[in-house]
C-alpha cells in the first residue's frame, strides 16, 4: 500500500447508497472468507479442505486435470444476504463542495491530479477490438474491482482513469466493486457520491464495507487481506448469470496509472490467451521496483535479489537469475512469470465464478506468501499458469510516478504503439511451474519450496 497522504488533494461526494442497483455486502453475512470465524459450523469448516479440480483444455488453460487443496470456496452457507444501506460513518470528512469537485475530476469535467502523470487525453487505435463488435448480449464483460482505503489523494487520478476506461470500453459490458472500509478523509463519501455518476453512464456499481484492518493483529495480515479481495470478487459468484463466461477481473490496488495501463493489461491479456496480467509497479520515483515480496520470476526467483542483510542494493538488478526474462524485459516484451501482482492486475474471472479458487493465507505447513502468490500457486495447481507481466505499464503509488513513467517507459509511447510484428509479442508459453519457487516468509531467510 502506499503511504497516505493526510492532505486533501481536490476529491469529492454527497449522497450514501439508497434503493437502486446499487448493492452493499455485509461482511459479517457474507462469509467470503470464512477464517474469520462467527459460528460453530464456521469453526468446523475451517477444519475441512475442498478438493478442486482441473477443468478442460481452453485457451489460457493446460488441459491436464489436477487436484489441489484450496479450503472452502465461498460456500453457499456463507452467501447469507445482501444489503442495500450506507455507512454510518465517515460522511462528513469533507464538504459538499470538496466532494463534488472531486466528483468532477473523476469524470473528466474539471482538471484533476491526472495532469501530474501526464495521461494522453486520446485513447490509441490499437485497444478497439476490446470494444463491442456484435451485438452485445447483456452480460458484463469487465469488472473492476478495488478494496480502498485512506484514498482521496489518488481517487481523481485512479477513478478518473478507470471512468475514461470504462467510456471507451462500453459501459454496459463494465462493471465496478468497490470494497471501503474504516477510512476517515471521505474515501466512503466519494465512492458513494460515485454510484449516481457510473449508474448514468450505463455501468453497475456494487459497493461493501467492512471494518476488517489486516493491520489490527485481529487476524493474520494477509487472511484479512484475502478476505476483501474475495469481497470485492462477490459479484462474479453472487450474480454470475449476469457476467459473460469470458469475463475479465480488472483489480487495481490504490495506484496513480493511465487508461492506456488498463487498455494495455486488458489487450494482453486478451491477445496471449493469458489467465492472469500485471504490469510493473515502482517506488522512489521508479528506483525500485515495489512488490518484491509476491512477485516470483518464471524460475521461481524474486525479480531482484535481496541481500542476507535483508538490503535493497541489489535492487537495480532486475532478473538477475533468468537470463531469458532479463532479454524480454529489457525488449519491452511481455514475459511469463510464476506470481505477479504489481499494483493491479487483469484476471480470467471464469475460475472465480467457478468457485475453483479465491484468494486465501497460508495452510498448516505451506510457505508464508503473500495472497496474490499464492492465488498464482493456485492457478498452476489448476493447470491455469499463463501469467505474464507486460513492462510497458507502469505505475505507482504517489506523486512520483511520472518519474517512474519517465524512466521506465509509457504504454502511449510511439514505439509501443507502432510495433509492426505483433508476433514478437508472444509470449512461448510455460505450461508447468518451475519445480521450485523462493519462499521470502523472513527477507534475511529465504529458502526454495515446491512451486505447486
Amino acid at each position: 500500500m502506499a503511504a497516505k497522504d493526510s492532505k486533501f488533494d481536490g476529491c469529492f461526494m454527497s449522497e450514501a447508497n439508497g434503493p437502486g442497483q446499487a448493492h452493499a455486502y455485509d461482511w459479517r453475512k457474507l462469509r467470503i472468507f470464512p477464517n474469520l470465524p462467527q459460528s460453530d459450523h464456521e469453526q468446523s469448516a475451517l477444519q475441512s479442505c475442498s478438493k478442486v479440480k482441473g477443468i478442460e483444455s481452453e485457451p489460457g488453460r493446460t488441459g491436464k486435470e489436477t487436484e489441489t487443496t484450496l479450503g472452502p470456496v465461498l460456500e453457499d452457507d456463507y452467501i447469507q444476504q445482501w444489503q442495500n444501506g450506507t455507512k454510518a460513518h465517515d460522511m462528513d470528512a469533507l464538504s459538499p463542495g470538496e466532494v463534488a469537485k472531486c466528483l468532477r475530476e473523476i469524470m473528466g469535467e474539471a482538471n484533476s491530479t491526472a495532469w501530474r502523470i501526464q495521461c494522453s487525453a486520446s485513447i490509441a487505435a490499437r485497444y478497439d477490438s476490446l470494444q463491442v463488435t456484435t451485438e452485445h448480449d447483456g452480460r458484463i464483460q469487465y469488472l473492476f474491482a478495488l478494496d480502498l482505503y485512506q484514498t482521496i489523494p489518488v481517487l481523481p487520478t485512479l477513478l478518473g482513469s478507470i471512468i475514461q476506461t470504462i467510456r471507451f470500453l462500453g459501459p454496459k459490458r463494465c462493471a465496478v466493486s468497490f470494497v471501503e472500509g474504516r477510512s476517515t478523509d471521505g474515501t466512503y463519501q466519494v465512492l458513494a457520491a460515485l454510484r449516481d455518476e457510473v449508474e448514468r453512464l450505463g455501468a453497475v456499481f456494487y459497493m461493501s464495507t467492512s471494518d476488517v484492518s489486516p493491520q489490527d493483529g485481529k487476524q493474520d495480515r494477509f487472511e484479512g487481506l484475502a478476505f476483501l479481495r474475495n469481497l470485492a470478487l462477490a459479484p462474479l459468484v453472487m450474480e454470475k448469470a449476469k457476467f459473460s463466461p469470458d469475463a475479465q477481473v480488472i483489480f487495481l490496488n490504490d495506484v496513480y496509472l493511465c487508461p492506456h495501463d488498463i487498455l494495455e493489461l486488458l489487450y494482453q491479456q486478451k491477445m496471449q490467451h493469458a489467465t492472469m496480467t500485471c504490469g510493473m509497479d515502482w517506488s522512489h520515483g521508479g528506483a525500485i521496483f515495489y512488490d518484491i515480496y509476491v512477485a516470483r520470476s518464471i524460475v521461481g526467483e524474486t525479480f531482484w535479489q535481496i541481500a542476507q542483510d535483508g538490503g535493497w542494493q541489489f535492487s537495480d538488478n532486475l532478473f538477475w537469475a533468468d537470463r531469458q526474462t532479463r532479454a524480454q524485459y529489457l525488449q519491452r516484451q511481455p514475459f511469463q512469470v510464476y506470481a505477479c501482482w504489481n499494483g493491479g492486475a487483469v484476471i480470467s474471472a471464469r475460475p472465480i465464478m467457478e468457485r475453483r479458487i479465491r484468494f486465501r493465507r497460508n495452510v498448516e505447513a505451506e510457505c508464508y506468501m503473500g495472497e496474490p502468490t499464492l492465488f498464482a500457486k493456485d492457478l498452476w495447481r489448476l493447470g491455469l499458469g499463463r501469467i505474464q507481466v507486460v513492462p510497458t505499464v507502469n505505475v505507482g503509488y504517489d506523486n512520483r510516478t511520472k518519474e517512474a513513467k519517465d524512466l521506465h517507459g509509457r504504454v502511449e509511447d510511439p514505439l509501443n504503439m507502432t510495433s509492426g510484428d505483433l508476433q514478437t509479442e508472444l509470449v512461448q508459453w510455460q505450461e508447468s511451474p518451475p519445480s521450485l519457487v523462493k519462499c521470502m516468509a523472513q527477507f534475511h531467510e529465504p529458502y526454495w519450496v515446491p512451486s505447486t
